[in-house]
């Protein structure tokens, strides 16, 4: 499919929000709003922010590292499992079937 000049152009301009539909929605803050300890944790964890914290930490108490790491794990996996649960409305998934 071959697109002219300005039909990519009218393409671009609409993935980023200058056509038809606005770049966010009302939806979109709230999404945004209701998942942001989710998003900050993410962000963070990309960082070397935690690495740092934990080698403070197991200098200053004198636990190891591996074991904090372990601890921690968990936590943030039940952290997001328990967003994921709370999150709306999910009906079953095969109910349309």
């Amino acid at each position: 499919v071959s697109l002219s000049v300005g039909e990519a152009l009218s393409c671009i301009r609409i993935m980023f929000g200058f056509g038809a539909s606005p770049f966010s929605s009302a939806d979109t803050i709230y999404t945004l709003k209701r998942n942001l300890i989710p998003l900050i944790i993410l962000f963070l964890s990309a960082t070397p922010i935690p690495k740092n914290i934990f080698s403070h930490l197991s200098k200053r108490f004198c636990v190891p590292t591996n074991i904090a790491q372990t601890l921690l794990s968990p936590a943030l996996f039940i952290l997001c499992v328990a967003y994921l649960v709370n999150s709306g409305y999910n009906p079953f998934l095969y109910f349309r079937f």
